[in-house]
């Protein structure tokens, strides 16, 4: 994807980040997840794609959290994603310093799922950004992305679906997406 195609999913709804797995892909993003996830036993049944795009500069960081439909935890009930994954598509430069994914043993389900366990726990994976890697883990577990020392972070994070998300309600196969193809 381009640096329009980049502003365009970082200014995207939630609605417009839907992809529904029986409709075709509307652009660069939605093309990739279909060709990562396709043949994949992980897609058999998918209800479709959920993602976004992150920009890190310098100084910023993501705390400790779980991929979860946030409609629906706002309610008090949770529903997770089947599978999570961060791909690093866009080059980063060499200045790119920190910045780590930490994807910590436990989460929902697992145990000590807060941000005080993860912390305490040295047992976590620690992954670079690197320009093609592709990480694939499970949302239910703690992640957070650690402090970015120098340059630009870019990446593009897909949830796959097998029960739609009450936070992308109103996401249609018919949306007119402007994002370049």
């Amino acid at each position: 994807a381009d640096d329009a195609a980049w502003a365009w999913c970082l200014n995207a709804s939630d609605p417009e980040r839907w992809w529904d797995a029986r409709a075709p892909p509307r652009n660069a993003f939605e093309r990739f997840g279909a060709r990562a996830w396709r043949g994949q036993a992980v897609a058999e049944g998918l209800a479709g794609l959920e993602y976004w795009c992150s920009v890190q500069r310098a100084g910023e960081a993501k705390p400790w959290h779980v991929d979860k439909d946030e409609a629906r935890a706002q309610h008090g009930a949770y529903a997770f994603p089947t599978l999570g994954s961060v791909f690093y598509g866009y080059p980063h430069g060499d200045a790119l310093r920190g910045g780590l994914l930490e994807i910590a043993p436990v989460g929902v389900g697992m145990g000590g799922a807060d941000a005080a366990a993860a912390e305490a726990d040295e047992d976590g994976e620690k992954i670079a950004p690197e320009y093609g890697r592709l990480v694939v883990f499970d949302p239910r577990r703690l992640h957070r992305v650690t402090p970015l020392r120098a340059g630009t972070r870019y990446s593009l994070q897909i949830n796959l679906w097998h029960a739609r998300p009450l936070s992308v309600e109103g996401a249609s196969t018919r949306i007119p997406v402007a994002a370049p193809v």
